[in-house]
C-alpha cells in the first residue's frame, strides 16, 4: 500500500512539474519582444553648436494657454 502511494504522489508531482514547465515556456515564447536599434554613442566633449535657420512665415506655440478670470467685474483700487 505504501508503494501505491508513493507511485501516486510521483505521477502527481511528474504532472504538475510538466504543467508548470509548459506554461512558463508559453509565457517566454509567447511574449511579444520589442525590437531592439543600433545606437551609435559618444564621448562626452565640450562644443559650440552654431545653427543657423532662415524661414519666412509666422511662429505659433505647440501650447496656447489662455488666462481669464473666473469671475468678470469691477476691481476696487484705492
Amino acid at each position: 500500500m505504501a508503494n501505491s502511494k508513493s507511485k501516486k504522489k510521483i505521477i502527481i508531482l511528474s504532472i504538475i512539474g510538466a504543467v508548470v514547465i509548459v506554461l512558463t515556456l508559453l509565457v517566454i515564447l509567447g511574449s511579444k519582444k520589442e525590437p531592439v536599434f543600433p545606437v551609435q554613442t559618444e564621448k562626452v566633449v565640450r562644443r559650440t553648436i552654431t545653427q543657423t535657420v532662415t524661414a519666412t512665415g509666422k511662429i505659433y506655440p505647440e501650447v496656447q494657454v489662455v488666462i481669464s478670470p473666473e469671475v468678470s467685474g469691477r476691481g476696487s483700487f484705492y
